[in-house]
């Protein structure tokens, strides 16, 4: 009798300790959101810091605003607005490129009020054509923000 009690009680702590995991793995998994530039841009407190994809077109370095953090920040536009990228470039370059479909995989940061995408990934036509550690850019991130306070 006790060793069925002891079997009991072992079954229910392996459960419990399996629980825990999972919806700790779950919590801390991201979203990874298809967005169009006009949902970030109307609700950018709802994209700031979190992954995206967006799609639209190349559009080379032509803004009305000053890119974001580098000299070499593109501009991806859809059909409902425009946005920076930095972080990655595309497989071409302006004017040459501008035009061309692309996918951005990224997260929605800000500086100052102007919001842009720090990019993981690129894909034209569907085709990988840049990537980079995503754990490498959410600490480099992070190391510029505590920096900057």
């Amino acid at each position: 009798m006790k060793r069925k009690i002891g079997l009991v009680i072992a079954a229910i702590m392996i459960i419990s300790v399996l629980s825990i995991a999972l919806i700790s793995i779950s919590t801390t998994q991201k979203k990874v959101q298809n967005v169009t530039i006009s949902e970030i841009r109307n609700n950018p407190e709802e994209f700031i810091d979190k992954k995206v994809i967006i799609s639209g077109v190349y559009l080379g370095w032509s803004s009305n605003e000053s890119p974001p953090v580098t000299r070499s920040d593109w501009v991806l536009g859809d059909t409902t607005g425009r946005i920076y990228v930095t972080g990655k470039l595309p497989g071409f370059y302006s004017p040459e490129g501008v035009g061309k479909n692309i996918t951005v995989i990224g997260f929605v940061r800000n500086r100052g009020k102007q919001l842009y995408i720090e990019a993981l990934k690129l894909y034209e036509n569907n085709v990988l054509t840049s990537s980079s550690d995503e754990s490498a850019w959410e600490g480099r991130y992070k190391n510029t923000q505590t920096k900057r306070r």
